[in-house]
């Protein structure tokens, strides 16, 4: 079996069931590669979440706001 990025982020972020999980060890156990690629995703891993946390941004526009409600209603338009 040749896993993809995507299942081994998955792995790397705990969001397998426990079958896929037992699936991918195996394949770790098996290949150096994938033992590899493993801990170069876990590596890539930064705690994003908490370093926007408690930044202050700026109130978006309301040009802004008004620019994207135009978008969405003409996307949302049926083609002619």
């Amino acid at each position: 079996m040749k896993t993809d990025d995507i299942q081994l982020m998955a792995y790397a972020d705990g969001n397998l069931s426990p079958h896929e999980r037992e699936e991918i060890e195996a394949e770790i156990r098996g290949s150096v590669e994938t033992a590899m690629r493993i801990t170069r995703l876990q590596a890539s891993r930064l705690p994003y979440r908490e370093a926007f946390a408690y930044q202050k941004l700026p109130p978006v526009p309301q040009s802004l706001i008004r620019k994207i409600a135009e978008m969405v209603l003409a996307a949302a338009e049926p083609s002619k």
